[in-house]
């Protein structure tokens, strides 16, 4: 399973010193005013608690400028127990070519370490792997003109329901 995004590894205890800290409350409300193309039915009527529920995270960390696949990419960084338990990415641009050849590049990467994927929902860019390790979620989305790439690396824990497993 991929574990690494660009300097970040799940498992890995994180110097969290030089980044800016998310409150829970600022992410719940980012995914509740996300526009209606980039949320599942689950996400619709988030609360922090459900927030807390599903991802079972600890503290939450902005990333800026991850460099990946030639690109440089906005991540969120989850921890428990000061432990990188999620990595979240995201690549947004106007350019469609651009974002459609970082979406082969990141779905070919993952499916030759992971093999085919578990899910993909109906008419859907998302596609999900579960594994004992964890989970991966890569998506593309666009509106308006501009285009989304997302990469999505989580750890499973023993007892944890993973937040991937919901979509």
């Amino acid at each position: 399973m991929i574990t690494k995004i660009g300097d970040f590894e799940l498992g890995q205890n994180l110097d969290a010193s030089a980044l800016k800290e998310l409150p829970l409350n600022d992410i719940v409300s980012t995914v509740k005013n996300a526009p209606s193309f980039m949320k599942n039915k689950q996400t619709r009527d988030f609360s922090e608690q459900d927030y807390k529920d599903i991802t079972d995270i600890e503290k939450a960390y902005e990333v800026e400028n991850l460099a990946f696949f030639g690109v440089n990419w906005n991540a969120f960084i989850a921890t428990v127990g000061n432990k990188i338990s999620r990595i979240s990415t995201y690549y947004t641009t106007t350019d469609k070519d651009g974002a459609d050849l970082i979406f082969r590049k990141i779905f070919i990467y993952v499916t030759n370490d992971m093999g085919k994927h578990n899910k993909n929902p109906f008419l859907s860019k998302r596609y999900i792997w579960y594994c004992d390790e964890g989970n991966v979620l890569v998506e593309k989305s666009s509106m308006w003109g501009q285009y989304c790439v997302g990469l999505v690396i989580e750890h499973n824990r023993e007892g944890v329901h993973q937040s991937l497993k919901a979509i």
